[in-house]
């Protein structure tokens, strides 16, 4: 069995004007910091998930070996909303044989 999970969502942050904002512009615009990957971490970093409306649902293809499909669905979030787009190619874009090769070359 093999299971594809797909990380969907958006992130608004209403960053605390004395805990995360000073961390961020300092990551920002200090000649110590540099890449959107150090910046990134940062902002990570002091965020705090319980104070914000962050929100990363799950939504996941699980097939047999072979690709055929046995179930795809949201794992959290809107049960009722439809597929996330990186998702609709591995339901109706892909045959079986498709789906197989590209976890194989996923591997």
């Amino acid at each position: 069995m093999r299971i594809k999970v797909f990380e969907v969502g958006e992130a608004l942050i209403a960053a605390d004007a004395e805990y995360q904002e000073p961390a961020v512009r300092a990551a920002i615009g200090s000649p110590g910091y540099s890449g959107r990957d150090v910046i990134a971490d940062v902002i990570t970093e002091w965020t705090d998930t319980d104070r914000s409306n962050i929100s990363t649902d799950d939504y996941a293809v699980v097939c047999e070996d072979d690709g055929g499909l046995l179930w795809h669905g949201w794992l959290t979030g809107d049960q009722c909303a439809e597929p996330p787009p990186q998702a609709r190619r591995w339901l109706t874009g892909m045959s079986k044989g498709d789906r197989a090769n590209a976890f194989r070359g996923e591997a």
